[in-house]
C-alpha cells in the first residue's frame, strides 16, 4: 500500500506501475474527485479508466502478462 499526499494522477499512476497493490488518496471530497483517483488507477479496458501502461517492477512482482491479468474482466469490477 502507498499513501499519497494529494490526487495528483502522475504520481498515483507512478506508484502502481512500480508496483504499490493499493493507494490512499487523502482529501478526496466530491464525486468528480473521486472518478479521477478511480480513473488514474484503472487501464482504458475499464470504465472510465485512463492508467497509462509503463509498468516495470509490476511486471517483475506478476509476470509479462501483468496486463492481460488486470484487465480480465471480473465480476468484481462491475
Amino acid at each position: 500500500m502507498a499513501r499519497v499526499a494529494w490526487l495528483e494522477p502522475g504520481i498515483i499512476m507512478k506508484l502502481l506501475d512500480a508496483g504499490a497493490m493499493g493507494i490512499v488518496c487523502p482529501m478526496i471530497n466530491t464525486r468528480e474527485e473521486c472518478e479521477r483517483f478511480v480513473g488514474a488507477c484503472r487501464y482504458p479496458p475499464f470504465p472510465g479508466g485512463y492508467r497509462s501502461f509503463g509498468p516495470v517492477r509490476a511486471t517483475w512482482y506478476f509476470g509479462s502478462d501483468y496486463f492481460r491479468t488486470v484487465t480480465r474482466p471480473s465480476s468484481r469490477w462491475r
